[in-house]
């Protein structure tokens, strides 16, 4: 019976804890309105033609996200292939080109 009463209640914190949400603090500062700076994202792309559907999706994500939070794509080792100026446009299916998405 204490199993189940723990398990129960553990399970209610866990549902509570999971419907909090955050609220961006507005501060008023000088007569201004000034929001609290936006949840941000990291995409690390390192993969480059050898494997195109990292590159495209991680790039798909980004512009997705980029919407409605701060972006930040960092390119390394193959990935800097992928934003070259004489670089091969990577394509896989569904998803748009990379030159697209750039």
């Amino acid at each position: 019976m204490k199993k189940i009463l723990f398990g129960l209640i553990a399970l209610a914190l866990m549902a509570s804890s999971c419907r909090q949400t955050i609220e961006k603090e507005v501060r008023i500062v000088n007569d201004t309105t000034v929001m609290a700076p936006r949840d941000g994202v990291f995409y690390h792309i390192s993969s480059g033609t050898n494997d195109p559907h990292k590159v495209v999706m991680a790039l798909k994500q980004a512009v997705m996200m980029a919407e409605d939070r701060d972006v930040l794509v960092y390119f390394d080792i193959k990935g800097i292939e992928v934003v070259l100026n004489d670089a091969q446009d990577i394509s896989y299916p569904t998803f748009p080109s990379s030159k697209e998405s750039l």
